[in-house]
């Protein structure tokens, strides 16, 4: 083979003399990078300054950036909430919370400090969630005696970054994207146990590269990676974990596809790449140019006029990464196999993974393209939205790509339920095609699809049975009858509500006329377009419902409990700024301002407890205390 992409070099090459370009092989190259897919667009890997990998920030173009640098600011003010979490743990390093949440806070801190456009918001949307998770571990600690009671102060600060954090992420076009398609990775708790373990070995692997990973890298692919204690959200960080997962296989998988092909001939070309501030993979830039050996002579002629002695150093080192991707993947073969063969969309790399001695024994693996069709059917989108886009496929090519479905008719959540429904089927990665073509009738096919969902039957007779049914009941019979469990309450929530959305709207007269939403209902079930599912929730009704809520004491959590939605909307609201009387900045609890203090004084004076006042005045009753103790109230 050497001797093929020798020969073939020199006869592409105008100059067989320039020995850098001889063993240049545009053919082979080319077909290896059209092989490759595209990293996704949420965690990217490139190459750093050092020739070793490094994560990029990703579509900075589409954040909030207003949003974005006025919560970072309150974040780090010199006395915000890191800052005096920082000191705090710095004085007192001995208690439990400061072994918890002082590495986390720094880590934190470290990510935001960056500049803004240098902030990778996966990174931070990781470290987020275990400061949330560490929340949850802390205050259990603390109910069962095992750990003392934090301050007042303390538990403001904890607080307050868990509060700011939210909008903060979903200010940047990444974090939109990650909570959106979290509800693609839903699974069942032993799915999360068993691909958490994989993808922690994984992750581990790949930090401890050092002739690979850069080291800030290297520690953000084990907080992307690694297991969380009580994590809040397994969904979204299981979907966190398989990205980066597939972005690492077409990296360092594809580094070697692209050694072995002649690759380490071009590495030439890479330093000449960076020295424009890309930061790029070389097959990335190939597959954008219609002429690999034009982009080759151009490149090389460029190398010409460079510092010959840099440019040379800078392609060896080049060379050496790709090299130390092929020891690594021939290394930890059975890791990297076990991890291909978690994803159909993760197939592509099994070829290259494998010894030559199995590619001769069984060929070209070929991925796995159909899901279980027997997995339970949870719509991720509105029925009339789905059933639009179905009929809009028709209008499409036999086979057609992935992304300019999505471009051109609906989201891939839509796409998702269209395959769910066994509608769409993949014959190739990123290839879609209908399932069934000659359909006359495209209504009554997609109906039918759906009337035949195991999910969608117990759900109609769970409203047969009791017209009033709710989302638990719903999601407890598919438990019970489907073996399916959920691992939250707001996985419960959703998953109940979308598939008596989708029941209803397949059979309206089972709407429960006695319903206070009765009309709702009837107006989404024969609607001819499509809902956003929570559009209507945010009503002024219900934003002033929240408010009350609020000004009275209670949380965020029982205001959504109460409403049927989820935490995270009603801060998304106050983020917004439109819940009456609460201020971004409050997050949803009053300010101590001199008319808060002073309400607070005379509570006490009527003899109030702590605790009462502290509802009052949407505080803690420790904060009350503190208050008192600071001699902020008067008790006289």
């Amino acid at each position: 083979m050497a001797e093929d992409i020798e020969n073939k070099g020199q006869k592409d090459s105008p100059d067989p003399a320039r020995g850098r370009k001889s063993g240049i092989n545009s053919t082979a190259l080319k077909s290896v990078a059209e092989q490759i897919p595209d990293q996704n667009a949420l965690i990217r890997f490139g190459i750093s300054d050092q020739s070793r990998l490094q994560l990029r920030s990703a579509l900075a173009d589409e954040n909030d950036w207003l949003t974005i640098d006025s919560l970072r600011s309150e974040m780090l003010a010199a006395d915000g909430p890191i800052s005096r979490l920082k000191q705090r743990y710095a004085q007192n390093p001995n208690t439990p919370q400061a072994g918890l949440f002082g590495t986390l806070t720094a880590k934190y801190n470290e990510e935001i400090s960056k500049d803004p456009r240098a902030i990778n918001f996966a990174v931070l949307y990781a470290r987020g969630a275990r400061f949330y998770a560490a929340r949850v571990t802390a205050d259990r600690q603390v109910s069962l005696g095992e750990w003392p009671t934090p301050d007042a102060d303390e538990e403001e600060q904890i607080e307050a970054i868990c509060s700011l954090h939210g909008p903060l992420i979903m200010a940047s076009a990444v974090g939109r994207q990650l909570v959106v398609d979290a509800h693609e990775y839903e699974a069942t708790p032993e799915t999360y146990r068993q691909e958490e373990k994989l993808l922690e070995e994984f992750g581990e692997v790949l930090a401890a590269e050092s002739e690979i990973i850069e080291p800030e890298t290297a520690e953000a692919i084990s907080d992307l990676t690694a297991s969380i204690t009580n994590d809040p959200q397994p969904a979204r960080s299981r979907g966190v974990r398989l990205l980066v997962a597939g972005s690492a296989l077409i990296t360092i998988v594809g580094g070697t596809a692209w050694l072995s092909a002649g690759g380490a001939a071009a590495a030439v070309a890479v330093p000449l790449l960076l020295s424009t501030g890309a930061g790029m993979i070389l097959w990335e830039v190939v597959k954008k140019t219609s002429d690999f050996r034009a982009t080759i002579d151009g490149l090389a002629e460029r190398y010409d006029s460079a510092s010959r002695k840099a440019a040379e150093r800078t392609s060896r080192e080049q060379e050496h990464l790709l090299e130390n991707m092929e020891k690594l993947v021939n290394r930890k073969r059975d890791l990297f196999a076990r991890v291909a063969d978690l994803r159909p969309e993760f197939g592509w790399a099994k070829k290259y993974i494998q010894n030559d001695k199995q590619r001769d024994e069984v060929g070209a693996p070929q991925p796995r393209h159909n899901e279980d069709q027997d997995r339970v059917f949870i719509p991720f989108s509105s029925p009339v939205g789905v059933l639009n886009a179905y009929v809009a496929t028709f209008e499409l090519d036999d086979e057609f790509e992935r992304e300019l479905w999505i471009r051109k008719i609906a989201s891939s959540r839509v796409l998702a339920d269209l395959k769910r429904l066994g509608l769409v089927e993949y014959p190739a990665p990123g290839i879609v095609r209908l399932s069934k073509k000659d359909v006359n009738d495209p209504e009554g096919m997609f109906k039918h699809a759906v009337s035949k969902q195991e999910s969608i039957q117990i759900t109609r007779e769970a409203l047969i049975r009791t017209p009033s049914a709710v989302a638990s009941n719903v999601c407890d019979l598919i438990t019970n009858k489907l073996g399916k469990e959920f691992a939250t309450d707001a996985t419960v929530l959703r998953v109940g509500n979308a598939l008596m959305r989708w029941t209803r709207w397949l059979e309206p007269h089972l709407i429960d006329p006695q319903d206070s939403r009765a009309s709702i209902l009837r107006a989404t079930a024969t609607a001819s377009t499509g809902v956003r599912g929570r559009a209507r929730f945010k009503t002024q009704e219900n934003l002033n419902f929240v408010s009350e809520i609020l000004l009275n004491g209670g949380s965020r959590r029982e205001a959504a409990k109460k409403l049927g939605i989820t935490p995270e909307a009603i801060s998304n609201w106050i983020a917004e700024g439109i819940v009456p009387g609460i201020t971004p900045q409050s997050r949803g609890r009053l300010p101590k301002t001199s008319e808060n203090l002073e309400l607070a004084s005379k509570l006490l004076r009527q003899g109030l407890t702590y605790e009462e006042v502290g509802k009052r005045t949407g505080v803690k009753a420790a904060t009350v205390k503190k208050w008192v103790r600071d001699g902020k109230l008067s008790t006289l």
